[in-house]
């Protein structure tokens, strides 16, 4: 029983780890000193 969904992440996935990390960089820009 193989599902090709499991193996592949679905679109809205792939877009919501990219905003997660797109976020996190953003984050860590600020924390080294991008307000200073």
């Amino acid at each position: 029983m193989t599902d090709p969904d499991q193996n592949e992440p679905s679109e809205a996935e792939k877009a919501d780890e990219m905003e997660k990390a797109q976020e996190d960089a953003a984050e860590e820009r600020e924390n080294n000193g991008g307000y200073q």
